[in-house]
């Protein structure tokens, strides 16, 4: 994901999820699986799925959010859905403190992590039913992909699910950033977020001789910019979203 404020100021960051389903989500912003472009209230814009009611948005108050998700042995039913959690903070938070303050009221029984971003702050959260974890920039830059930052909950992580893939698309765009010169524009960002052959796939690409429900693909790219208010889409992966129109939508 990637946090712009109105200037390109401040701190931001890059999100590479694998959805809920194994589906790949940049951010740029990106995310897969059937999105669907939606606008929870007259505040609220941004991209979620059928029958989901909060995956990725920016509200009129300026507070942006992205969504990965996470897995933890101490995972399990009851609490409030991390989804459902999701709409709350962008209908009721105004800034990225009033979002953490929400988050950790919660009760939470399933693990995933909000990257939240207004026009001052961006951090990345652990969120677990052990406890909810900021992950606080480094060197300006929030990078977020499928694993839990944070020491405590690392040795609860049910790494079966999402690594070593989701360590090794951590440390590609790590890499990419560490080499520099950091990107000044959303154009410039969209050029860290590409896999050579042989490289961790930062996007799913459909294999299509696989069966049905194992087509993986990269479907939209979403750029946040709090300062605007405004949530840009393009279809595809941020590769593709370099040459394809951007649909403007503002809260």
């Amino acid at each position: 994901m990637q946090h712009l404020d109105g200037a390109f100021g401040g701190p931001f960051g890059v999100h590479v999820d694998r959805g809920d389903r194994g589906g790949s989500v940049l951010v740029a912003g990106t995310d897969t699986n059937g999105w669907n472009l939606d606008c929870e209230a007259a505040y609220m814009v941004g991209i979620t799925e059928h029958g989901i009611l909060g995956k990725i948005g920016v509200n009129s108050a300026g507070l942006a959010l992205h969504f990965n998700i996470l897995g933890h042995r101490e995972d399990g039913v009851g609490g409030v859905p991390v989804h459902l959690l999701a709409a709350s903070v962008l209908e009721e938070a105004g800034s990225v403190t009033e979002a953490l303050d929400l988050v950790r009221s919660a009760p939470i029984s399933a693990s995933s992590s909000f990257t939240l971003f207004d026009h001052e702050t961006a951090v990345a959260t652990d969120i677990t039913p052990v406890g909810v974890f900021v992950v606080e920039p480094v060197d300006g830059t929030v990078i977020r992909t499928n694993h839990f930052l944070a020491p405590a909950p690392r040795a609860g992580e049910k790494n079966e699910l999402y690594q070593p893939d989701s360590g090794e698309r951590y440390d590609l765009v790590a890499s990419r950033f560490a080499r520099g010169p950091e990107p000044r524009s959303a154009t410039e960002l969209l050029g860290f977020l590409y896999s050579d052959p042989g490289q961790p796939h930062l996007c799913c690409v459909p294999d299509m001789t696989l069966p049905l429900g194992q087509r993986w693909a990269t479907l939209a790219t979403i750029m946040l910019e709090p300062g605007s208010r405004t949530a840009r889409v393009a279809d595809g992966s941020p590769l593709e979203a370099r040459n394809r129109p951007w649909r403007t939508l503002t809260a």
